[in-house]
């Protein structure tokens, strides 16, 4: 794909510059924002319902001291404090989900050849999973699959997703999920695995990682899988999915497009007032009933008797991934139907006033 036949598209998200393997990233607006947010809640809601046994905690870890180095944030106060309510309570394995948000944009890998996509500033989502050294590198080698299967789940070329190589030194193994974009391979997620006593020399610090075992009465220093998510790249290269896969719209997955529905009206001036609040109480029966659909209601884009005007309004919402519309003429004030427009066949339905929102969070929660 080259990004200057898609730049119309793009810039609905994003503000870019792209040299070689590398694009600089100026700034994105709230339609991105959306996207990423979404993309964030899809991967935490990943991490706790794969694995029900396993518990996991969530820690903002903003500002606490850090470093590049694979084990140099186990010293992070917020972070051993989470580790040891955990540990009281939990048996191994557990994890701790940590977002981060940094000022500057400090690359850790070397140029490679692998695609670089540069923002000012970074925002991962990393998750250490602490486990048996028994079971370590079976879970390594099950994670990798588990998480690409996921990507390839929201990404629109799910071949287009492929594990790297194994890569290793003297403590510890390394692999990334890539993407193909633009030609070359992006790395979306890393994985690295090596041992706390591998990295841990305080022994006043390493003592707050001993853990419970199943069946094992005696505490042991567990594992580390380290997985890491930089949030702004892997949803960039989801966009970049989205808009190569057809030219008439961007194929976001349904739960991460900037929006899952739009409400257009779509009847005559006469009921234009009822027609508007038909469409505010829609909006907010479906909200108050399934808050994960994020309806965008635009009523300065009315179409009175402008079919026409209806058609662009709906290619815009296409052009930036809005999955369904839900459309309302002066017969739904009479009966009660609406129209559910599907974005990616822009076929439609008739779905009634009282089963709409059972419909739309059966159309939004399956598979």
């Amino acid at each position: 794909m080259k990004i200057a036949d898609k730049l119309s598209r793009i810039k609905q998200f994003a503000d870019l510059e792209q040299k070689n393997n590398v694009i600089t990233i100026r700034n994105v607006t709230p339609l991105f924002n959306n996207v990423l947010n979404n993309v964030k809640n899809e991967y935490l809601k990943f991490h706790t319902s794969r694995e029900p046994k396993i518990r996991s905690t969530f820690i903002d870890s903003t500002g606490e001291k850090d470093a590049n180095d694979y084990a140099a944030y186990l010293h992070n106060s917020k972070f051993i404090d989470a580790f040891v309510e955990l540990k009281e309570s939990q048996e191994l394995p557990f994890c701790i989900s940590e977002e981060i948000k940094e000022k500057n944009n400090l690359i850790e890998c070397i140029d490679d050849g692998t695609l670089r996509v540069i923002f000012p500033k970074r925002y991962l989502l990393r998750t250490s999973y602490f486990v048996s050294n028994n079971f370590s590198n079976e879970s390594f080698y099950h994670m990798q699959r588990q998480h690409k299967i996921w990507w390839m789940k929201y990404g629109s070329y799910p071949g287009k997703y492929r594990i790297s190589d194994q890569k290793s030194d003297s403590k510890f193994k390394f692999v990334n999920i890539q993407s193909t974009v633009t030609d070359h391979l992006f790395n979306i997620e890393s994985f690295k695995l090596f041992s706390l006593k591998d990295c841990i020399k305080d022994k006043e610090v390493l003592g707050n990682f001993l853990s419970k075992i199943p069946n094992h009465k005696k505490e042991v220093l567990p594992d580390v899988i380290k997985t890491v998510v930089d949030l702004n790249g892997a949803t960039m290269a989801l966009l970049f999915d989205a808009v190569n896969l057809t030219d008439y719209y961007t194929a976001f997955h349904r739960r991460i497009a900037p929006y899952q529905l739009s409400i257009v009206c779509n009847g005559s001036k006469e009921y234009s007032e009822e027609l508007t609040d038909l469409a505010r109480y829609v909006q907010l029966l479906i909200m108050e009933t399934e808050p994960r659909i994020q309806v965008l209601n635009e009523l300065k884009h009315k179409s009175y008797d402008e079919d026409k005007r209806v058609d662009k309004l709906f290619n815009v919402y296409d052009t930036i991934g809005i999955p369904y519309n839900l459309v309302l003429d002066d017969n739904s004030l009479d009966d009660g139907f609406l129209q559910l427009r599907n974005r990616n066949t822009t076929l439609t339905e008739k779905v009634h006033l009282s089963d709409v929102t059972n419909y739309l969070i059966k159309v939004f929660t399956s598979g």
